[in-house]
C-alpha cells in the first residue's frame, strides 16, 4: 500500500482558503481601482482638469469597464484560437506552418474585432449599428467575396497564397470601417483588435520554448500602460454615463449669478463631472475648455435623459 506524505493529506482549512479568497480580492480590487484612477485622470487631464477626487464610485466603475472592455476580446481571440472551451472542428496543422496560422488568426480577428463592437453597442454614444450608405452594400459584397475565397484555399497546402488573399481582405476591411463608419466607431473596432493582438503576443510569447532565457515581463508592463492609455483618451470618454462611462450628459442650468460658464440666469451645457466644489461643464460635445461652476451659484440642475437611452 502506497503511504501518503502527511502534509500531502492535510486538508486546506476554511481560515486557510478565506484568507486566501480575501487577499486575491484586495489585490483584484486595487488593480480595477488603481486603473480607473489612471483612466479618469487621463481623461479629465484632456479636457484640462487637474484634480480628481480619490475616493469616487466613477473611479471604481471605469476600472471595471476597462477590465470588461479588455476580457471579451482576450476571450474572443482565445476562442479564435481554441484554447477552451467548446471546440471547433480540429484542423491538422503542418508544423512548419505554425507563423502562417498566427499571421492568419490576427488577420481574421478584425472582423471579430467589428462583431464585438456592435455587440457592445447600447455602451456607446452615439448609437451606431451599420454603416453609412453604401458601406452597407459593400460589406454584403465583401462577405462574399471572403466566402467565395475561403472555398478555395488551404493554409496547409498554399500557405503563403492564403495569409496573401487573408491580408488583401483584412486591408479592404479596414478601409470599409475607416471609410464608412465614424471615427469614435473605428477607433473602438481598433481597440477590440489591439487587445485581440495583444493577447495573442503575450500566448505566443508566454508558450515558447525560449520563455526562461527571453521572457522579458516588463514588455507586458508596457503593453498593459499602452492598453490604459488609448482607453482613457478614444474609448472611455464616448461610453455612456449610465453605464459608468465618462461621455458628457446634456443639463440644463438655472444659475443665481454670473460666471464664466454664461452671463445669463439659464444656460444649456454638457456635464462632464462633479466634486464637492461644484460642476465641470464644457459648452458643446468635443469641447476640449471646461469650465468650473461652483455649487453655490447653481440654484438648479436639470437633466435630460434622453442620452442615456
Amino acid at each position: 500500500m502506497l503511504d501518503v506524505p502527511a502534509n500531502a493529506r492535510q486538508e486546506i482549512s476554511p481560515q486557510s482558503l478565506f484568507s486566501l479568497t480575501a487577499k486575491h480580492a484586495a489585490t483584484i480590487f486595487a488593480v480595477i481601482y488603481g486603473a480607473g484612477f489612471l483612466i479618469i485622470s487621463i481623461h479629465h487631464g484632456r479636457l484640462g482638469m487637474l484634480a480628481v477626487e480619490p475616493f469616487k464610485a466613477k473611479i471604481f466603475s471605469a476600472g471595471l469597464l476597462f477590465a470588461l472592455l479588455t476580457g471579451i476580446p482576450c476571450i474572443g481571440m482565445a476562442r479564435t484560437m481554441g484554447l477552451f472551451g467548446l471546440r471547433r472542428p480540429a484542423i491538422q496543422v503542418v508544423e512548419s506552418h505554425i507563423v502562417y496560422v498566427y499571421i492568419s488568426w490576427a488577420l481574421d480577428f478584425w472582423w471579430i474585432a467589428v462583431g464585438l463592437r456592435l455587440a457592445s453597442s447600447i455602451l456607446f454614444v452615439p448609437l451606431e449599428l451599420y454603416p453609412r450608405y453604401p458601406g452597407w452594400l459593400l460589406y454584403i459584397a465583401y462577405c462574399a467575396v471572403v466566402a467565395t475565397a475561403d472555398m478555395f484555399l488551404s493554409l496547409n497546402r498554399w500557405p503563403l497564397r492564403t495569409i496573401s488573399v487573408n491580408f488583401a481582405t483584412f486591408i479592404l476591411g479596414v478601409v470599409l470601417i475607416y471609410r464608412y463608419s465614424s471615427h469614435q466607431f473605428f477607433l473602438q473596432v481598433l481597440w477590440f483588435y489591439l487587445v485581440g493582438l495583444i493577447f495573442l503576443w503575450v500566448r505566443s510569447v508566454t508558450t515558447s520554448p525560449r520563455l526562461v532565457k527571453t521572457y522579458d515581463w516588463e514588455r507586458q508592463g508596457f503593453s498593459i500602460l499602452a492598453m490604459v492609455l488609448f482607453f482613457a483618451a478614444f474609448v472611455y470618454g464616448h461610453i455612456r454615463p449610465f453605464y459608468g462611462g465618462g461621455a458628457p450628459i446634456r443639463v440644463d442650468l438655472i444659475l443665481n449669478r454670473q460666471t464664466s460658464f454664461s452671463s445669463g440666469t439659464t444656460v444649456t451645457g454638457f456635464l462632464v463631472d462633479d466634486d464637492s466644489n461644484g460642476y465641470y461643464l464644457i459648452h458643446q460635445e468635443g469641447d476640449r475648455d471646461t469650465h468650473f461652476v461652483p455649487r453655490d451659484a447653481v440654484a438648479e440642475i436639470i437633466f435630460h435623459g434622453g442620452n442615456l437611452l
